[in-house]
C-alpha cells in the first residue's frame, strides 16, 4: 500500500488531513522523522499560521533538507495552504524569509489597493471558487471548473512563471494563484480537508497520481 508521510512540524491540520486521506484509502503516517520522510512514497506538507514561525519550526526540527532531497527524488510533494507557500523561494510576511526554494516565486500579502471594506476582511476566510487553468492535470479530475473550496489566508503566491499556475481565484477583483505545479510538486492555497465532497476528490486524485508514478 502506498505510504504517505504527513509532515508534522507543529503547524498544520494534521488530523483533519489524515482523516481525509484515510477516507479515500491513502495510508498516511504523521511524522517528523527524516528517515520515514525519505522512505515514503509521497509527502503532504500542511500548514496553518505565520510563515516565519513555519520556517523556524522546519529549521529547528531539521526538516528542510529532507524535504528538498525528497523533491529531487521525483516523488510527489503536496503542499496545502501555508505548506504550498513554503515551496516558494521566499515570503514577505513579517519581513523577508527564505522558503524551501522548490518553485520560483514569492509569497505576498493581499494588496492594500483592495477596496477598504475588503482590506478589513483580510484574512480571507470564506468559500471561494477555483478556476482551473490546466484542465488536463489529474489532481482536478472529475471536479467541475469554478467549484467552491474553503480558504483561510492573508497572503498569496506569485510564481515567476505562468506555467506553474494550475488554478486561479478572484478575491475582490484581485486574481491570484490558488494552485501551482512544477513537475512532481503540487501546492494548493485552499483547504481540501475542510471542503467537503470536492475536497475529498482532491485527495482521491492525489492517491491516483501516486499510484501511477
Amino acid at each position: 500500500m502506498t505510504k504517505v508521510a504527513l509532515i508534522d512540524y507543529k503547524m498544520g491540520n494534521l488530523f483533519s488531513i489524515a482523516h481525509a486521506c484515510q477516507k479515500v484509502g491513502l495510508e498516511v503516517e504523521i511524522t517528523n522523522d527524516p528517515i520515514k520522510i525519505k522512505n515514503a512514497d509521497a509527502l503532504i506538507l500542511p500548514g496553518v499560521g505565520a510563515y516565519p514561525l513555519a520556517v523556524e519550526q522546519l529549521n529547528s526540527q531539521e526538516l528542510e533538507q529532507p524535504i528538498i532531497e525528497f523533491a529531487k527524488s521525483g516523488k510527489y510533494i503536496f503542499g496545502i495552504c501555508l505548506g504550498m507557500q513554503l515551496l516558494m523561494e521566499q515570503s514577505n510576511e513579517f519581513g523577508k524569509h527564505k522558503g524551501l526554494g522548490l518553485i520560483a516565486g514569492e509569497v505576498l500579502r493581499f494588496p492594500e489597493s483592495l477596496p477598504a471594506e475588503e482590506v478589513r476582511h483580510i484574512p480571507q476566510i470564506a468559500w471561494n471558487n477555483v478556476t482551473i487553468e490546466d484542465h488536463n492535470h489529474p489532481l482536478f479530475k472529475n471536479i467541475p471548473n469554478n467549484e467552491y473550496f474553503y480558504f483561510v489566508h492573508s497572503n498569496y503566491v506569485q510564481t515567476k512563471s505562468t506555467q506553474n499556475i494550475l488554478c486561479s481565484t478572484e478575491y475582490s477583483n484581485f486574481t491570484y494563484s490558488s494552485a501551482i505545479i512544477k513537475d512532481n510538486l503540487i501546492g494548493i492555497q485552499f483547504h481540501p480537508e475542510k471542503s467537503g465532497t470536492q475536497g475529498l476528490k482532491i485527495f482521491k486524485n492525489y492517491k491516483e497520481l501516486i499510484y501511477k508514478r
